[in-house]
């Protein structure tokens, strides 16, 4: 994920990792060990793994620039692979404004559709 992130931020793209369970000071020496450059917050409550439907880790989403989430999934990938480097480039097109960090809108008829990017 942090090859994509580098490959990508300059065209918007936004990674944020959200941890559930581990203790603070554990995430912290994780991110660093991995080097990770992105934002990476504690979900200590269980609020946003409630909010998104989280059951597995780890669970990624796929949001556009206006915030609604396009796809997503649970289990590893290889978010370096030419097919994930097309999604991002497909959803970082799919708008024209700047992209934001707010939090995306579940929009059900657009949600995991078959966990593919489709263009609107």
């Amino acid at each position: 994920m942090e090859a994509l992130w580098k490959t990508r931020q300059r065209e918007g793209l936004r990674i944020i990792g959200v941890n559930l369970s581990e203790p603070a000071e554990r995430v912290k020496s994780y991110v660093a060990k991995m080097k990770l450059t992105f934002p990476v917050v504690i979900d200590a409550s269980g609020e946003v793994a409630r909010s998104y439907g989280v059951r597995f880790t780890p669970t990624h989403f796929l949001v556009d620039r206006a915030g609604v989430v396009r796809a997503g999934g649970s289990g590893s990938n290889d978010w370096n692979s030419a097919p994930a480097h097309a999604a991002v480039r497909i959803l970082l097109g799919a708008n024209s404004h700047e992209p934001t960090i707010a939090p995306a809108r579940r929009d059900r008829a657009s949600t995991f559709p078959n966990t593919t990017i489709e263009r609107r």
